[in-house]
């Protein structure tokens, strides 16, 4: 369980072989864009609900993140909706693919981790589930950043099941933010110190 290896095959060996024979996926619609969707949804349905982690670009509010800051489109409705909205025409399927092959480049690197204990209590400060609810403590956090980006992540580790949050956002509602930001958004709901830190690369 947890982060696969870097040898499994994810996502982007599926969606190749939906480029190849798209019709063998996802029939012949009049919103092909839509079906792969949903049918990435439940890819990380699965995913989740065995708590794995690829190592690759995720492909759902990562996705939608990167494309919406790249296009400047509005990306509420899921990243089908907005490629297709803008297509103008073109092949939606075709244009997918286009920043499909743009977005694989990124590299997920894990920059540094931190060990949770009893002390590290959730604060509410950035996550709030429901009224006045807390996220479940993990037992580790990672920082991730999509090399060769601005847009950092965290990983969450609860024993054998591995999360991915979404990209970090600050105040003024920029995702590309920096190291020190994501500590501090750590240390604020975490209370985990600098000096907790241990560096990956």
């Amino acid at each position: 369980m947890g982060l696969l290896s870097r040898r499994s095959k994810t996502v982007f060996d599926w969606l190749d072989s939906v480029r190849a024979r798209p019709t063998m996926y996802i029939g012949e619609l009049d919103y092909p864009l839509l079906a792969l969707e949903f049918l990435v949804r439940g890819y990380y349905s699965a995913l989740d609900n065995h708590g794995l982690v690829e190592p690759a670009p995720e492909m759902m509010s990562h996705f939608s993140t990167w494309l919406a800051c790249r296009t400047r489109w509005s990306l509420c409705c899921g990243w089908a909706h907005a490629i297709t909205s803008h297509a103008k025409g073109r092949d939606t399927l075709l244009m997918f693919f286009e920043f499909v092959d743009r977005y694989r480049t990124l590299v997920p690197e894990t920059l540094c981790r931190a060990t949770l204990g009893p002390q590290n209590a959730p604060t509410g400060k950035r996550i709030v589930i429901g009224f006045k609810g807390r996220i479940k403590r993990p037992g580790r956090i990672e920082i991730v950043r999509y090399a060769t980006t601005q847009f950092y992540f965290l990983r969450f580790v609860y024993g054998r099941r591995t999360t991915n949050d979404g990209i970090l956002m600050d105040g003024d509602g920029s995702h590309k933010t920096s190291l020190s930001f994501a500590k501090l958004w750590v240390a604020d709901e975490f209370q985990v110190g600098a000096r907790d830190w241990e560096t990956i690369c």
